[in-house]
């Protein structure tokens, strides 16, 4: 589709390959000038990149908990705990921001309660050596208790989050029996 000259916001050499001039325009020259288009029509594919940039912002945020859980838990746990108390700010100030449609305080939970899985997948993949009895019990607290009770308050119900950070927890538990019955 040609472009008319009214479109200043494209860049020179995007209006002269939009407008059909140039030295025929490649493949690459081509798709750039498509960008650009898209860039001026406006907000089309927005929500798509919103989520895309949410979930890296949480990634990202659980990146750093991956990289400390191993050698300090109960930092870990007290920022697991600030990152949960954050599903009550994104409810209360961030998802009133967003056409009900987007479910954006529904998109942070699942994409919080698949990072904390996998977090807990971590710790369950850790040899008995590396993770102390207490430790275990420390984390299945957790999870049996504050989390749950911190779901629960926000009007979600734990049984519903999937996967169930149980499954995660199940292997911990394994951990845990073998250090008791070294101690036996």
């Amino acid at each position: 589709a040609k472009l008319s000259s009214s479109h200043g916001n494209l860049p020179s050499s995007a209006s002269a390959a939009a407008a059909g001039g140039g030295t025929g325009a490649n493949d690459s020259k081509h798709a750039e000038v498509e960008r650009e288009v898209r860039k001026i029509r406006g907000i089309r594919g927005w929500y798509q990149r919103c989520q895309e940039q949410l979930g890296q912002s949480i990634a990202l945020k659980f990146e750093e908990l991956f990289s400390m859980m191993q050698s300090d838990l109960e930092t870990t746990i007290g920022e697991v705990n600030n990152i949960v108390d954050e599903l009550t700010t994104v409810m209360d100030d961030v998802a009133p921001c967003f056409p009900p449609k987007y479910n954006i305080f529904d998109y942070h939970v699942q994409e919080y309660h698949k990072r904390f899985f996998g977090l807990f997948m971590g710790f369950a993949n850790l040899n008995a050596e590396d993770i102390a009895a207490g430790h275990i019990l420390m984390l299945v607290e957790w999870v049996m208790r504050d989390y749950s009770r911190a779901i629960s308050r926000l009007g979600i119900e734990p049984e519903t989050l999937q996967p169930p950070l149980l499954d995660a927890i199940d292997p911990l538990l394994s951990i845990y029996r073998d250090h008791v019955r070294v101690l036996m």
